[in-house]
C-alpha cells in the first residue's frame, strides 16, 4: 500500500473541530497515534473524524491483508481561528492556491520541501486578510507561519502587523515584528512571525504581510516580482 488518506478539516469556532481522513482504499484501514510512536496494529483505529482540541501530530498507517504501509504523518494546529475563513484584500494565485478559502486556518501544517499543498502564495501583493472570529475572545497571540525559498523567488514578510476589533469597523493596533534572517539563505525553511496580543476582547483580527515586492539586486530574478507563502494564521494557539 503506497496511498496515504486525503486529510481535511471541519468545523472550529463554536463547533467542533475536527479531523477528516478520507479516500481509505477498499478494504483498507487506518492505524493512528497521536504521541509522536509509530503506529502498529494494536494502535487506535480511525472509524470516525477526531476531534481536536490542541495541537498534535498524528501518525497513521494504512493496513491492507495485515500488511502495512509506510508510516504518514499530519501535522494540525489548533487556535481560536480554525474554520473561520479569512476575507483577504489580495487574492492569492490559482497557481499556489493550497486547499482554497479556507486554507489559511484550517490547522493543517505545510512542509517546506513542496510548495503545493498546505501553502497559499501571494505573487507582489502583501497578505492582508480580515479573520471573523464569529465570537469575542481576549487576544492573546497571533501568529502568522510562512515560508522562504530564495531559489523558487519565495521570501519572508519584511514585516507581520496585527490589528484587532470588536465591530468590523474601527481597529485598534496590537503589534508589529519583523526578522533578521537573510535574505539569501539557501536552503528552504518555514519561520513563524509571532505579535503578542493585548489580552483585550476582540472578534475581528487584521493580519498583515508585507510581501518583498521584487527579487533583490543579487538575484537571478532580479527586479522581477517575488512570492510570498503562507501555510496558517493562528489566533490563541492552543499547544
Amino acid at each position: 500500500i503506497h496511498l496515504a488518506p486525503l486529510v481535511s478539516t471541519s468545523g472550529g469556532g463554536n463547533q467542533p473541530f475536527l479531523l477528516h481522513l478520507d479516500r481509505i482504499p477498499d478494504g483498507a484501514t487506518v492505524r493512528y497515534t497521536i504521541d509522536g510512536s509509530k503506529p502498529t496494529r494494536h494502535s487506535p483505529l480511525y472509524t470516525a473524524p477526531l476531534p481536536i482540541t490542541r495541537s498534535i501530530t498524528l501518525k497513521g498507517c494504512l493496513w491492507s491483508h495485515d500488511v502495512a504501509s509506510p508510516v504518514f504523518s499530519v501535522r494540525v494546529r489548533r487556535h481560536d481561528a480554525n474554520g473561520c475563513i479569512p476575507t483577504l484584500t489580495f487574492p492569492y494565485s490559482k497557481t499556489y492556491k493550497s486547499r482554497g478559502p479556507g486554507s489559511l486556518t484550517d490547522g493543517l501544517i505545510g512542509e517546506p520541501d513542496t510548495l503545493y499543498g498546505a501553502w497559499q502564495g501571494f505573487v507582489k501583493d502583501d497578505l492582508d486578510a480580515v479573520i471573523d472570529l464569529g465570537r469575542s475572545v481576549p487576544l492573546r497571540e497571533v501568529r502568522g507561519r510562512f515560508l522562504q525559498n530564495a531559489h523558487s523567488w519565495i521570501w519572508l514578510p519584511s514585516r507581520f502587523t496585527v490589528s484587532a476589533s470588536e465591530d468590523g469597523r474601527h481597529y485598534r493596533p496590537v503589534g508589529s515584528v519583523t526578522h533578521s534572517i537573510p535574505l539569501d539563505r539557501k536552503d528552504p525553511f518555514t519561520h513563524e512571525l509571532t505579535v503578542a496580543g493585548d489580552n483585550q476582547p476582540a472578534r475581528y483580527i487584521r493580519v498583515r504581510a508585507a510581501n518583498l515586492g521584487v527579487c533583490p539586486a543579487w538575484h537571478a530574478g532580479a527586479g522581477q516580482d517575488c512570492w510570498l507563502f503562507a501555510d496558517e494564521i493562528m489566533v490563541n494557539p492552543k499547544n
